[in-house]
């Protein structure tokens, strides 16, 4: 299978490492659970260049660096690598791209690597590059994850507080990496 694999909030803890650098830096009292959606700017109250200034003062900071891996994620994907076609898609910005290549070569070597403009426009949008690529499951965690079902897409949606409202015959819901193996191994099931 080839299979499409988001970063922040489904592989590592991109939130978890934003609150310990902002309560650090700015002194703030911010905690996980402040996130209802997937959005520094809307939990924090500021606007978009704001959000946007955050994101990148956060990305040029250890916390940034030291994200911690989700766990299970590392060790199932890479079993999964063993027999499928790893791909990895993120939304994340400019700022963000060389310190993303370095954690993808370092940590999973076997995989290619997108970035998509879902968010800020830059690039093709995940769906579009799941089509082009021919890829068979999207492992997601966003809001956006209909719009990708409704593409087509089969999307096996990490369960967050951002994405609770979704609701379609391609996404299938998770908790942990561990249920992402019992699906995949079930979907291909489905393919032979």
């Amino acid at each position: 299978m080839r299979i499409a694999i988001d970063l922040d909030e489904t592989v590592v803890e991109f939130l978890k490492g934003f609150v310990n650098f902002y309560n650090e830096v700015y002194k703030g009292d911010l905690k996980l659970g402040d996130f209802k959606e997937f959005s520094i700017a809307h939990t924090l109250l500021v606007g978009k260049d704001e959000s946007k200034r955050l994101r990148k003062e956060y990305s040029d900071t250890k916390f940034f660096d030291e994200m911690e891996i989700i766990e299970g994620a590392k060790e199932t994907i890479d079993s999964l690598g063993e027999e499928n076609e790893i791909f990895f898609m993120t939304a994340r910005e400019d700022f963000h791209h060389e310190k993303t290549k370095k954690f993808i070569e370092q940590n999973f070597p076997y995989a290619k690597l997108f970035f998509s403009g879902d968010y800020h426009g830059v690039h093709k949008n995940k769906d579009e590059l799941c089509k082009e690529n021919k890829i068979d499951v999207l492992i997601e965690d966003s809001e956006l994850s209909d719009k990708y079902a409704e593409a087509g897409i089969k999307v096996v949606l990490l369960d967050k507080e951002w994405n609770k409202h979704l609701n379609h015959k391609n996404i299938i819901r998770v908790k942990d990496w561990r249920e992402v193996m019992d699906e995949l191994a079930r979907i291909k099931n489905e393919f032979r």
